[in-house]
C-alpha cells in the first residue's frame, strides 16, 4: 500500500506509523525506487503536532532543512502530506509522504487521494 501511495502521489519517501497510547509502535518506511523497507528520518515535532488532530494537511516544511543541495548550496525543502489515522477519538496511525520541492509540490488532489485511502490504511494496520 505504501509503495502505491508513493507512486501515485509522486513522493520520494513515505512512512506509515502504527501508534499506540500516543507512542510510535512501528514505522514502515520506503523510499521511491526501493522494494524493501528503508529507514527514514522522522520529524517528531511534526508527528506530535498532528498526533491528536482529526485532519491531515499538506504544506512545505520551511522550518526543517534535512539536506543542502550540493550544487547550489540551497536548502532542499520538502513538500509534506501528513494524515493522522484516527478511530474513536484515538490516533492509531499516521501516513507521512514527502518530496523535495525542487521535484514537486503536493497539491490538493494528492492530499485528497491520501485522505480517501486513509480509511483502508487504517484497517490494514488495525
Amino acid at each position: 500500500m505504501l509503495t502505491t501511495l508513493i507512486d501515485i502521489t509522486q513522493a520520494t519517501k513515505g512512512a506509515i506509523l502504527e501508534i499506540e497510547d500516543n507512542e510510535t509502535k512501528h514505522v514502515y518506511a520506503r523510499e521511491k525506487g526501493y522494494d524493501d523497507w528503508q529507514p527514514i528520518e522522522l520529524d517528531m515535532d511534526l508527528i506530535e503536532m498532528y498526533m491528536n488532530r482529526d485532519d491531515g494537511d499538506y504544506f512545505i516544511n520551511w522550518s526543517k532543512v534535512a539536506e543542502i543541495n550540493s550544487l547550489g548550496g540551497k536548502p532542499n525543502w520538502k513538500s509534506i502530506i501528513i494524515m493522522p489515522l484516527r478511530e474513536d477519538q484515538t490516533t492509531r496511525g499516521m501516513i507521512i509522504l514527502s518530496v523535495p520541492i525542487s521535484i514537486k509540490e503536493f497539491d490538493f488532489s494528492a492530499f485528497n487521494f491520501v485522505d480517501s485511502v486513509s480509511g483502508v490504511v487504517m484497517k490494514i494496520i488495525g
